[in-house]
Formats: C-alpha cells, sequence, structure tokens
C-alpha cells in the first residue's frame, strides 16, 4: 500500500513538473512574440519617418553655380524671382543689359550666395574737378617730400571716407570700410564700404604710377 502511494506521489509530481514546464516555455515565447512585434513596429516607424518626402523650398544661391535653361514665357525677372536675386545681378553676372531678350535654350549661370551678395548691378563713374586735379598734385608734392601734409590720400580707405567727390553716396565714419586689394604696382585699389546695409565697390586709380608707398589715390568708379 505504502509502496503504491508513493508511486501515485511520483507521477503526480512528474506531471505538475511538465504542466510548469509548458506554462514557462509559453511565457517565454509570448514574451519574446511581444518583444519582437515592438521592434519591428519601431523599425517601420523610424523608416517611414526616413521616407517621408520633405516638401522642397523656394531655390536659393548656393555655393555653387547652377545652370538655368531658358523656357518659354521666362525673362530676367522671372528667374530672378525664382532664384530670390535680384534680375540685375542675374544680368550682370551673364553679361546681359536690361533690353536683352532671352531666348529658348539659352543658359544663364545662376549666382552663388557669395556672388549674389557682392555683385553690384550699377557702376558709376566718379567725375573728377579741377579742385580734385589741383588737390592730387599738391598731395603727391606732399608725399615725394614727406611732409605728412594730406597723407590721408596715401590710405585708399581714408580717401573713399573723405574725399568730396563721393559726396553724393554720403559715407560716413559709421559705415563699414574694408579694403579689398592695393596693388602699387598696377596702381589700382579696391574699398568696399556698408553703407545702411548696402555694399558700395569703389576703385581708386594712383595718381602717378611707380611711386611705391607714396602712392596718391583718388577714386575712379563705385559699384553698387
Amino acid at each position: 500500500m505504502f509502496s503504491h502511494t508513493n508511486y501515485m506521489v511520483h507521477r503526480l509530481s512528474k506531471r505538475l513538473i511538465l504542466v510548469y514546464l509548458i506554462l514557462i516555455i509559453g511565457s517565454a515565447f509570448l514574451i519574446y512574440k511581444n518583444l519582437t512585434h515592438r521592434t519591428s513596429s519601431a523599425s517601420a516607424i523610424s523608416t517611414n519617418a526616413t521616407s517621408t518626402p520633405v516638401p522642397s523650398a523656394t531655390p536659393t544661391p548656393t555655393d555653387v553655380n547652377e545652370i538655368y535653361t531658358v523656357k518659354q514665357g521666362d525673362s530676367l525677372y522671372t528667374i530672378g524671382k525664382q532664384y530670390n536675386i535680384q534680375w540685375t545681378v542675374l544680368a550682370k553676372i551673364n553679361g546681359l543689359e536690361e533690353t536683352s531678350v532671352l531666348k529658348v535654350g539659352d543658359k544663364l549661370k545662376i549666382p552663388t550666395a557669395n556672388e549674389n551678395a557682392t555683385v553690384q548691378a550699377t557702376t558709376d563713374t566718379v567725375r573728377s574737378t579741377q579742385e580734385e586735379t589741383d588737390g592730387l598734385a599738391s598731395a603727391q608734392q606732399y608725399a615725394d617730400a614727406g611732409t605728412g601734409q594730406l597723407a590721408y590720400r596715401l590710405n585708399p580707405v581714408m580717401v573713399v571716407e573723405q574725399s568730396p567727390l563721393l559726396a553724393k553716396y554720403s559715407f560716413s565714419s559709421n559705415d563699414l570700410y574694408v579694403l579689398k586689394s592695393k596693388d602699387i604696382s598696377t596702381g589700382v585699389a579696391v574699398v568696399e564700404v556698408t553703407h545702411l546695409g548696402k555694399l558700395h565697390t569703389v576703385t581708386l586709380h594712383a595718381y602717378q604710377p611707380n611711386k611705391g608707398e607714396k602712392t596718391v589715390w583718388t577714386p575712379v568708379t563705385v559699384a553698387y
């Protein structure tokens, strides 16, 4: 009787252990399936977020020149508006005039962001005066003699800031002046002036050549 009871208990224990193992394996499978589903969902969301197209913005100048092919109905104005640049800048960089007629198939160079910021569409020739000519002669004499009088004439930036020939532009000490270049061998200097948020490029010439550091400067053109 005792032996039979032990046998029954032994069989019942094995069954309970088997049931527990089945429950544990089932639970583990459900957990694994749930985690796999979450990972797949997250991956799908990530993929959708990555592949969702972003609406294209209005084209703007970049660091690389783009070549635009003229289409029917295009004009300098409409192309410039499309690229958010002034049509006058577009014309100048392509060597065109205000009256130029575009033809279908023409190729236009779209200015880079830097060119768009620095290319000026209007260039004025600075008209000299007799007073300026006399002042240049005196300044050169003083420079040659090293007296220090009219020494500002040796500095292209100071010439641009003080020259009465540029009075119409109302440049002042509050403006930003940048000497872009000064070549005493060729007698050409370039000064950029930012006045009221607008860039002006002033080109100056030497009064007399081959004067070295005693070169006296006078403005000849203003581009803006």
